[in-house]
């Protein structure tokens, strides 16, 4: 199953592409892929995609939204969504590690004042 490509990379474009860059890399590739100028079978479905991508990323909104949702995209196979949930998971232990330290930090602090406030030491 090939992987379906993102506007900027039916485009030939990174995500960080300015309009210009847009409508450059679309003529280019629209002049390239054009049913008029290239007989082969797969150019109209080609045409096709190099439209649909320029129409999104030449729309300030439109594009804005696809950004935010190729951001949160989910995992496309089984390996990508274990790797996932993995990471996730170990993000959470050390978030979970890092709020416990401060907490023992917290205590023996207290501890610290309340024996140095009680004349224990």
């Amino acid at each position: 199953m090939a992987k379906k490509l993102t506007y900027y990379e039916i485009l030939g474009l990174e995500s960080k592409a300015t309009p210009d860059d847009i409508k450059s890399a679309y003529r280019k590739k629209a002049m390239q892929y054009h049913p008029d100028r290239n007989h082969s079978p797969e150019a109209e479905e080609k045409f096709k995609e190099i439209s649909e991508a320029y129409s999104v990323l030449s729309d300030k909104t439109k594009r804005k939204s696809y950004d935010s949702k190729a951001n949160t995209r989910s995992p496309q196979n089984v390996s990508d969504i274990f790797n996932e949930i993995i990471r996730r998971r170990e993000e959470a232990d050390k978030e979970m590690a890092r709020q416990q330290n401060l907490e023992m930090q917290d205590y023996l602090r207290r501890e610290r004042e309340s024996r140095i406030l009680y004349g224990w030491y």
